[in-house]
């Protein structure tokens, strides 16, 4: 079993189109679940997703709050509700494409030394990049992550990103859970709670790789 755990927090203009893109995997929707972990959301984001459940009911949908806020904390949440042996995060202003659940699946099943695993993030546009984009702005102010075509280890220093990550659910049996000091709270930009776990497993000796194909599309609003 997959478990996509989407955490939220008054993402609405997004929440649709990502929940549909998930629907539209060529993967099994008897072998996947997704947890919506509502951070507080204070728009529509539960209508959106009552109304997904409504045209889709071959999807398992689980939609539950955690009230502490906070996206660590929400993390927390999903990890605990997860009924999967593999847990992927997905942001929840983004796109999966077809083979995005397979991939990974695949990939987990065939490796089972593999521990945790991401995957490239690129930046979708609502209108075109910036002619001044550089690389360095790209990934400072989209979150664009691309490491090439290969299966590899990530450059020393640097590990998944934390919208297009995948665990197995026993690393944080080992690890522990995120830790709710760090991390995203509301719209109060703090991070490094995915550097924390990875330095955690990177104590371990755990194996963490960068897969070239689960695609994870940014979506990026107009400046």
């Amino acid at each position: 079993m997959i478990t996509l755990i989407i955490c939220t927090y008054n993402r609405e203009k997004y929440i649709g189109p990502l929940l549909e893109s998930i629907a539209k995997n060529d993967y099994p929707t008897t072998d996947y679940e997704i947890v919506l972990v509502d951070n507080n959301c204070t728009d529509n984001t539960r209508g959106v997703c009552e109304q997904f459940a409504t045209t889709h009911p071959e999807v398992v949908l689980r939609y539950v709050v955690e009230p502490e806020q906070g996206l660590s904390a929400a993390r927390n949440k999903g990890i605990k509700e997860a009924k999967g042996e593999i847990i992927i995060y997905v942001d929840d202003d983004a796109l999966v494409d077809r083979d995005y659940i397979r991939i990974y699946a695949e990939h987990f099943a065939a490796h089972p030394d593999t521990m945790a695993a991401g995957g490239p993030i690129e930046p979708l546009y609502e209108t075109q990049e910036p002619a001044w984009m550089s690389p360095y702005t790209k990934a400072l102010l989209t979150a664009w992550m691309n490491y090439g075509d290969k299966v590899r280890e990530y450059p020393k220093g640097r590990y998944p990103g934390g919208g297009n990550a995948a665990y197995r659910k026993v690393v944080f049996e080992k690890v522990g859970l995120f830790n709710t000091e760090l991390g995203r709270k509301g719209n109060l930009l703090l991070a490094s709670e995915e550097k924390d776990i990875f330095d955690k497993m990177k104590a371990l000796d755990m194996k963490v790789l960068y897969l070239p194909t689960p695609v994870l599309h940014h979506c990026i609003p107009q400046a």
